[in-house]
């Protein structure tokens, strides 16, 4: 015989699951429930995304992913505007600047951007393995992102060498100048800016 129809596996699947996901939160949630928290970035979430905003008109949308790559490209799926991918580079462990990361995460919280909501901070951590920094450097321009931040001046140093278009800001610096990332520090001048300790008052008694 001929077949009648073709149908995608995968992606009957996906809609089952998110079939199953809006009928348990019609009956279940709470009626005042504006927050949906799903658990993955996959095919599968989608699904369950798109299911579930026909029920109820969420103010609030939580995704957790193992995956930083998977999640970045789930958001950027769901939203209308373009999503700002941020590199964040670190020669160090995420345990050993950990309340630095903390800090910028709220200093950007407080402008408005929020992590998984209109931006995805790609963290890149050589863990003390300083000859990975160069390499690291390397991916996140092929990454594409918006703008390099980076952790301290071994990871500037490898930014800098890395790209010369890509808006580098340094989140720590003894002494910018010294070091060759800007021309001075009130007109710093090519793709490099960010937080000194270094003073102009400091610079001119040199």
């Amino acid at each position: 015989g001929f077949p009648l129809a073709i149908v995608d596996g995968s992606y009957h699947t996906v809609m089952r699951t998110g079939a199953a996901a809006a009928v348990s939160t019609k009956w279940m949630a709470r009626k005042n429930a504006r927050t949906l928290a799903i658990v993955g970035a996959g095919h599968m979430a989608e699904g369950v995304l798109a299911t579930c905003n026909e029920v109820v008109p969420w103010s609030d949308v939580r995704v957790w992913s193992r995956s930083p790559e998977t999640l970045g490209s789930f958001v950027e799926a769901q939203q209308p505007n373009k999503i700002l991918r941020i590199g964040f580079l670190a020669a160090l462990s995420p345990s050993a600047i950990a309340a630095r990361v903390e800090a910028f995460k709220q200093g950007l919280a407080e402008l408005g951007y929020v992590e998984g909501k209109n931006i995805v901070i790609d963290y890149r951590w050589a863990n003390g393995k300083f000859e990975q920094v160069p390499a690291l450097a390397a991916e996140m321009v092929n990454l594409k992102v918006a703008v390099i931040v980076t952790a301290g001046p071994t990871d500037t140093r490898a930014a800098k060498q890395a790209t010369s278009t890509i808006p580098i800001v340094m989140a720590f610096d003894n002494d910018p100048v010294g070091s060759g990332f800007v021309a001075t520090l009130a007109r710093p001048g090519g793709n490099i800016t960010g937080l000194s300790t270094l003073t102009p008052e400091t610079t001119g008694k040199r």
